[in-house]
Formats: structure tokens, C-alpha cells, sequence
């Protein structure tokens, strides 16, 4: 599912005619993400590894098993990245310098900021990832990845920027770390991290968990 930004333009003559001109971006969806990362070299069985996922939703389940649980430690570490600095974004479409309107016969109604950038919608996602790391003897071996990544676009028209922040979403995380029942006579330990990320954004819920269960052998 695509979202579209618009941007509407009365235009209005002495004869008391206006025209309405209508700018519609090319659509960007909501990208989440959740998965689990296993370093290379460190010795694990993998038990499973799957996820579901749809336009809304994306959980991913993991379970291994390790040798040694007795230097396991977490980390977590937030990465945000928020929309506003023009720079980053790039080129989405382009119109003709004719769509603009002249400073002799436009009046501009609210406070837009003045640019020379070409007529057209640029856009960039920005994500908020959580890192969720499970570390022995002091290094990381596993992360868990749980991602949300919003576009944001803008206009640029008749030498100003029309730009959408007041929709930013709203996105809130949460991580545990919790002692699970385990099979006696094949482990000696159970451990299970969770991370997560609910997000709202024009008014729906986008979720996504990743689940990291770990088993110490015999």
C-alpha cells in the first residue's frame, strides 16, 4: 500500500475565475522490519528462524541454542533519524519551470521557505531501528533488528517548499529480556528477547517484533 502527498494551488483571476492546480507525489509505503542477525563464526544451532509479515505487520521468531551462556549480556542501542534536512533528500519527480508562477502576479499565503531547487517532489525514508544485541564475553554475536522507516517528501513550487513535518509519525519501542522453561534433558538455561515497535501514522497502527529465544546445552 502506496501513501501519496498532495499539494493543492488556487489560482485566482480579476475576472473571478479560479483554477485549482493539483501536484500528487509518486507514493511511498511504510517499511518495517524484523529480524534477527547472527555474526559469522560464532558456534550456534540454529532451531528456527521464520517470520510473517503483511502491509501492517512484521514479526520474526528465532530460537537457538549455544554452548555457553555464562558471559550472556545485553546491549541496546536506538538509531533515529528524522525528516527537515532538505539536503538528504533526493529527485522523486520533476516539472517544467513553466508550472511555476510569476512573482508579478502570484501572492503567496503562508510562510513558506524559499529555495532554488527545480520544480518537484523530492523524498527520503527516514527509519528509527532498534538495536537489540546479545553479547558474549563482551562482543556482540546476535542483533535483533526491529525497523520503522516512514517517507517524507516535499514540494518544491514557485521557488518555495511546501513540506508535510506535521505529519511525523509516532513511534514508541520496548525491549525485554526474560528467563523461559526450557527441555531438562537437553538445556540448562532458557533466555528470550523481545523487541519491539508500534508505530502510528495517519491514523493506522503499524507493529513489529522480534523474538530472539536462546538455549544453553548440556
Amino acid at each position: 500500500m502506496l501513501y501519496y502527498a498532495k499539494v493543492y494551488r488556487d489560482r485566482y483571476y480579476s475576472n473571478g475565475e479560479v483554477i485549482t492546480d493539483e501536484f500528487v507525489d509518486n507514493g511511498h509505503p511504510v517499511e518495517l522490519g524484523a529480524s534477527t542477525g547472527i555474526n559469522g563464526g560464532f558456534p550456534c544451532e540454529v532451531l528456527k528462524d521464520e517470520d510473517q509479515r503483511n502491509d501492517s505487520i512484521w514479526t520474526s521468531d528465532c530460537v537457538i541454542a549455544v554452548d555457553d551462556m555464562s558471559t550472556f549480556s545485553t546491549e541496546v542501542v536506538l538509531d533515529e533519524n528524522d525528516p527537515g534536512t532538505w539536503s538528504k533528500y533526493v529527485v522523486g519527480k520533476l516539472y517544467e519551470d513553466n508550472v511555476n508562477l510569476g512573482e508579478e502576479n502570484y501572492t503567496c499565503v503562508g510562510d513558506y521557505e524559499n529555495t532554488s531547487l527545480q520544480s518537484g517532489w523530492y523524498f527520503q525514508c527516514f527509519s528509527h531501528c532498534q538495536y537489540f544485541r546479545a553479547r558474549f564475553d563482551g562482543r556482540t554475536r546476535m542483533t535483533l533488528y526491529t525497523d520503522s522507516g516512514i517517507y517524507d517528501q516535499f514540494l518544491s513550487i514557485d521557488g518555495r517548499i511546501i513540506d508535510f513535518l506535521k505529519y511525523k509519525p509516532e513511534r514508541h519501542f520496548s525491549h525485554k529480556v526474560e528467563e523461559v522453561s526450557f527441555d531438562t534433558s537437553k538445556y540448562t538455561r532458557g533466555v528470550k528477547m523481545t523487541g519491539e515497535c508500534t508505530t502510528y501514522y495517519l491514523g493506522r497502527k503499524f507493529y513489529c517484533r522480534t523474538v530472539l529465544t536462546l538455549y544453553e546445552k548440556k
